[in-house]
């Protein structure tokens, strides 16, 4: 447990530590389940981004970062997995759409359903007050647009 020594009072040190704790567990999870698919962490990255919605080559690119080269193999992967199919955009046939197959869909719900029945448990303790000071809580962690 890292806790700074202005923050040595019983409640935000803790707070802190939990945080912490959530975050290591995150990262583990967020490695475990691609690798039980047979994915790297950048293909999970792409199946983030493709939740949202269809997207072209292009856009994939954009999000993760990567050459066109990359990009290709990242989806060429999703696709061998069967995570991801392209089609040609029906208006402009020379644009390739890269969206999420329905294993994907039902991947994802398995991989996140322990997690959500368990927040879901934990909040049934806490009252609307409670939550929504811990939604604020955490809110205020995550970065700012500016920051981002």
């Amino acid at each position: 447990m890292e806790v700074s020594e202005e923050l040595s009072d019983s409640g935000s040190s803790r707070f802190v530590a939990a945080v912490q704790d959530l975050l290591r567990e995150a990262v583990a999870r967020s490695h475990q389940a691609p690798a039980l698919a047979g994915l790297d962490t950048t293909a999970l990255r792409a199946l983030d981004a493709l939740a949202g919605g269809t997207m072209t080559v292009s856009e994939i690119r954009a999000v993760l970062g990567l050459s066109a080269a990359a990009t290709t193999q990242v989806v060429d992967r999703l696709e061998e997995a069967g995570f991801a199919e392209r089609s040609h955009d029906r208006v402009d046939r020379r644009r390739v759409l890269v969206s999420l197959t329905d294993e994907a869909r039902d991947y994802g719900r398995r991989q996140k359903q322990p997690m959500l029945a368990r927040i879901e448990a934990v909040c049934r303790r806490y009252s609307e007050a409670e939550l929504l000071r811990a939604a604020e809580m955490i809110g205020a962690l995550l970065p700012s647009e500016e920051e981002a």
